[in-house]
């Protein structure tokens, strides 16, 4: 009871729910509130609440469930109806979940839906149901909008959440918190290089480390991306993560490519992500929808599900199936536009209660309800009082969310009333999240995209120049150049009708970006920019420049920044405008463009081209009197020269570089051109003494990234000197500097360059370990063509060593990644080296399947040195057939071809196959022609050892076929001092097989019948060890049974029999004929 009570009268309130609210309020701890469950059910749509553990309260006969008010409940969190119709994708996001942290391995899902269809709905109720886990994650979130982003944004707040970073925290407390995850780091495996300064970039510190390494922006972002994966699995040590990307289709390119870097990662721990956009973000993601990515999209309501929605609308009661029929039809089954309709039904009295289900109260009024998502929302906004509905439609100018200073000066002096009767509409939310600058959101996307949409253009541009007043005066205010803020003001300008002002800031935007290494973000603005300056009707200057130039500059701005953060073509778009638009003016421009060209067309593999624009280009800054340019132009030239196979010309070119007055800069990229050019020569002395000098001036300088460089060539020309010793010096120097400066990119090259090194000097579990570093290296960075060379590397090494099966298994990795890049030269050669390992598998028909593909690839692309290998390939499989004439033909046009290019060690390898046919045909003559001609092409001395083992091993076997005993004898001798001790390469065991196969069938077999024995079983075993089962197995075998029968062991009987069986297999009837006559011989 309220009113005038008792006898003085007095005006105050009495009753039960006084009474209970006096005895709540006591209840409460000091500084909390606490509600009773009939207040709770009337404001949980708008309140966090945490319920209660049952009370008695006094005067109260039972206990009072009680909840706690922990705050107001952001907008996704605001729910009003039941949750319907999304069953299946909530069990299939907690299924996924669950599956992650069972496993301890990232998850990865995408959810799509237009607008409105449930996906911030869906999401609440998956967090709802996640904190009820007993491993309920810790949530990181990055959420876009489509204005006003920072660079880098979705990563940068993905780390201050990791951080424990408020979005006010100073730069103190962000130092603290990158120093406890430092220390971290340090508990478990070592932390990237750069762990901390990167972690600094990325909550926006300055970092002087990272400013003077010099480090290119692409790199820069790399570290800053491998830092912050780190961070994350730090993190998910003890407690899952969930890391969500909301409205993902305004995400920004960085953060994207984040998304995808750690999707083809090699990340590891419960971590899993969580992508909600609109069906354009599909294309964001797609290609990683075929990698870990799951799909999960939301599809429109059906009758029973509108009913279902309407109850908590209506509160005490549901529509009928009949208007639930309409609801769907009008609003197209998506779940926020039906409730939007449902409200405008209710507010405006168009239904009615019948049979406790809600009717419309005049049939007549169904053609008054719209049709239609925006017609819909467009009819609740013009319900809405004036004041109200021009204070929305003011407000939408300002995007979905916007600063509360900025809202009430776009609404001008209505602006508290307006935003508080928005508010307890549920059309606003006020966050308090920074108490100095509270916020605003418009509740739905789709209701500020339907109240931007009413209004007029002449309206919009006027409250978009009220806004853009706000903004630069605010800029003018905090003296800041900060690229968000820029574009801010540059955009509510574009949409004032102000190009000519719009287009400088979006460029002065993109400057900054620039200088802060974030690429992407700028490249953006100067699009922006480029647009916005085509649309003025006067165009403008900047920068002292007329329009022409200052058109020009951005031109080449944009250029510059798209080839740096890896977008070539575009980059060679805007060269050419530029190239177009200089056609006899602005010579130093053109110049420009036409390096950029260059630039392009080295990355694309167009060396000609690149050698042309380079040329013109240099011309023209020697006409402007740019000797820099000049010189740099030329040293490019020349290094295009050795990609052409022109390396005298390159040299040519350098024999009249003028190096005395040049900078340190330009005498390092002079050693390093000349050096390259010379290599390709065969010169490597004079190129190592070329790298030599480079390192001196790069070392006194104090470039610690050509260091780096220089360290690494110098390593390879050393090893390919065989001064093995000094080459490891100088890749572990190399590897020491890439590692000082973070270059995590070039740290993976090095490492496999060093395997490759190490292969060739048959230092295999060195190699192996290398390439395996380069492979986690390229899985941090999300390198996915690092991971390609690195199992394909990986794949070479396993061939080298005899290990077949493994070998497979690293192509098979790489194959998909290299069709994924579209390089035909590497598909070319996986498929080939599939080919040979299926081969030597014992499995003909992929072999040919493999090598027919490669073929065609090669035949394609013009590829000479890729059409040698693949003959050589079908020679060896004319050979397992016993086609030995066709085999030897085939063998010597390899030889014949590859002698005319130039490649000797194409040549060596037909002559060696050609020895081995000749063995095969049992010709003791030809095998002595082809050693002959094999010490003419490669003198043993300069041979590696398994090379010399193999060859004797072929010289036996030609005087066992000879049959005379002495020079027999003399050949097993020279044989036993060059045995390999271990079978540590394929060679070493082709070397035993052969030999113990010479022992065998030769003239004397049982005076060394003990130590081929040992041959054959050591060539066995690795052989049988690496999936290996070709003609080489069956020699083995062959001589393993004869060998054991001449010491009385029946099992060699059995060797005999898997020897037939085997050539059985392959195809190789020549071949079981032969051991047929054999075994029946021998019994």
């Amino acid at each position: 009871v309220v009113g005038n009570i008792g006898q003085r009268g007095e005006y105050t309130a009495i009753g039960d729910a006084v009474n209970t609210a006096n005895r709540v309020q006591a209840a409460a701890e000091p500084g909390s509130v606490f509600i009773s469950s009939e207040t709770a059910a009337q404001v949980k749509a708008r309140f966090r609440l945490t319920e209660l553990e049952p009370r008695q309260l006094k005067g109260k006969a039972d206990a009072v469930v009680l909840f706690r008010v922990e705050g107001m409940l952001k907008t996704t969190e605001r729910y009003i109806g039941p949750f319907v119709g999304r069953k299946r994708e909530l069990d299939l996001l907690l299924a996924s979940f669950e599956q992650c942290v069972a496993n301890r391995r990232p998850g990865f899902v995408l959810v799509r839906g237009e607008a409105g269809m449930g996906k911030s709905r869906l999401f609440h109720e998956f967090r709802r149901r996640l904190r009820a886990l007993r491993h309920a994650p810790r949530r990181l979130t990055a959420s876009f909008a489509p204005v006003g982003q920072e660079p880098m944004n979705g990563m940068r707040q993905i780390a201050r959440a990791a951080l424990d970073l408020a979005p006010t925290a100073e730069p103190a407390q962000a130092a603290a918190a990158i120093a406890q995850a430092q220390a971290l780091a340090q508990e478990g495996a070592p932390a990237p290089p750069g762990f901390a300064e990167n972690l600094a970039f990325l909550v926006g510190l300055q970092v002087r480390e990272l400013t003077e390494s010099g480090l290119p922006a692409r790199q820069r972002i790399e570290g800053a991306a491998v830092a912050l994966k780190r961070l994350l699995e730090l993190r998910a040590r003890d407690t899952p993560l969930l890391v969500v990307y909301e409205d993902l289709h305004w995400a920004d390119t960085d953060s994207c490519d984040f998304l995808r870097r750690l999707a083809r990662s090699d990340l590891s721990g419960p971590i899993f992500f969580l992508a909600l956009g609109r069906p354009e973000a599909m294309e964001l993601v797609r290609d990683l929808l075929a990698n870990p990515f799951e799909s999960i999209e939301l599809r429109a309501l059906e009758p029973g599900e509108i009913a279902a929605i309407s109850g908590g609308i209506l509160q005490d009661g549901v529509i009928s199936d009949e208007l639930a029929a309409l609801v769907l039809q009008r609003s197209g089954g998506n779940p926020f536009v039906a409730e939007e309709l449902l409200k405008g039904l209710r507010e405006t009295q168009m239904l009615e209660l019948s049979r406790e289900r809600y009717v419309l109260r005049d049939g007549a009024s169904q053609s008054l309800i719209p049709v239609g998502v925006r017609s819909i929302l467009a009819a609740r906004i013009d319900a809405l009082e004036a004041r109200e509905k021009s204070a929305l439609m003011a407000l939408s100018v300002l995007g979905r969310e916007f600063s509360l200073d900025a809202a009430l000066h776009v609404i001008g002096p209505e602006g508290p009333a307006a935003i508080d009767a928005l508010a307890r509409r549920g059309m606003l939310v006020l966050l308090q999240e920074d108490k100095k600058r509270p916020r605003c959101l418009i509740s739905h996307a789709l209701m500020q995209e339907v109240a931007y949409g009413g209004l007029l253009k002449r309206d919009k541009c006027a409250l978009h120049q009220e806004a853009a007043a706000f903004f630069e005066q605010r800029l003018q205010q905090e003296s800041t150049q900060d690229p968000a803020r820029l574009v801010e003001l540059a955009w509510h300008l574009s949409r004032a009708e102000q190009p000519e002002r719009a287009w400088p800031l979006y460029y002065r935007a993109g400057l900054r970006a620039s200088e802060e290494s974030q690429l992407a973000f700028a490249a953006e603005q100067f699009r922006r920019a480029k647009d916005e300056f085509e649309r003025c009707r006067v165009q403008t200057g900047i920068d002292g420049l007329p329009p022409e130039g200052a058109k020009l500059k951005l031109l080449l701005a944009l250029c510059e920044a798209c080839f740096e953060s890896g977008k070539p073509d575009e980059a060679l778009a805007h060269a050419e405008q530029v190239i177009a638009l200089t056609q006899n003016t602005f010579g130093r421009q053109r110049a420009l463009a036409l390096e950029f060209a260059a630039k392009v067309s080295h990355v694309k593999s167009r060396f000609e081209d690149a050698i042309v624009h380079a040329e013109r280009a240099a011309a023209l800054f020697e006409k402007a009197g740019e000797s820099a340019a000049s010189a740099r132009l030329h040293l490019f030239k020349a290094r295009m020269f050795s990609h052409t196979g022109q390396a005298a010309q390159g040299l040519a070119l350098l024999e009249n570089f003028n190096l005395k007055d040049a900078p340190p800069e330009t005498r390092i990229d002079f050693f390093n051109t000349r050096a390259s050019l010379l290599l390709a020569q065969g010169k490597i002395r004079e190129a190592l003494d070329d790298e030599i000098k480079r390192l001196e001036i790069a070392e006194r300088v104090q470039d610690r990234r050509k260091v780096g460089s220089a360290h690494s060539n110098i390593a390879t020309y050393l090893s390919d000197l065989g001064r093995q010793q000094e080459a490891d010096e100088h890749f572990r120097l190399a590897m020491a500097e890439y590692q000082r400066t973070g270059e995590l990119f070039n740290l993976a090259i090095v490492h496999g360059n060093y395997g490759n090194q190490l292969r060739r000097a048959r230092r295999l579990d060195e190699a192996v370990k290398h390439h395996t570093l380069a492979r986690k290296l390229s899985g941090e960075l999300g390198d996915e063509f690092g991971i390609m060379v690195a199992e394909t590397n990986l794949g070479t090494c396993h061939l080298t060593s005899g290990d077949f099966a493994e070998a497979r298994l690293s192509f098979e990795t790489a194959l998909p990644l290299a069709q994924r890049f579209g390089s035909a030269q590497a598909i070319s050669q996986l498929f080939h080296n599939l080919a040979l390992a299926a081969l030597r598998c014992g499995d003909g028909t992929a072999a040919r399947e493999r090598l027919e593909r490669s073929r065609g690839i090669n035949e394609k692309q013009g590829n000479e040195r890729g059409l040698l290998l693949n003959d050589n390939l079908a020679a060896q499989d004319q050979l397992r057939l016993g086609a030995f004439d066709a085999a030897q033909r085939e063998l010597a046009q390899v030889a014949e071809r590859a002698a005319r290019l130039g490649i000797g060690g194409y040549e060596l390898a037909a002559y060696m196959l050609m020895l081995e046919t000749a063995r095969q045909k049992g010709s003791a003559s030809e095998m002595r022609k082809m050693l002959d001609i094999i010490e003419r092409s490669q003198p043993e001395a300069s041979a590696g050892a398994d090379e010399r083992a193999l060859r004797q091993a072929h010289r036996l076997a030609a005087a066992a076929l000879e049959g005379e005993e002495e020079p027999y004898g003399r050949e097993l001798a020279r044989f036993g001092e060059l045995v390999p001790r271990t079978v540590a390469v394929s060679a070493d065991a082709e070397a035993l097989a052969v030999a113990a196969s010479a022992v065998a069938f030769g003239p004397a077999p049982r005076a060394h019948v003990q130590a081929a024995l040992l041959w054959s079983q050591d060539a066995l075993a690795a052989m049988e060890r690496g999936g290996r089962q070709d003609l080489m197995v069956i020699e083995a075998l062959s001589a393993r049974g004869q060998l054991r029968l001449l010491c009385g062991e029946s099992s060699g009987q059995a060797d005999f029999a898997r020897a037939e069986r085997l050539a059985s297999r392959l195809g190789a009837l020549w071949l079981t004929d032969r051991l047929r006559h054999a075994g029946a011989r021998i019994t």
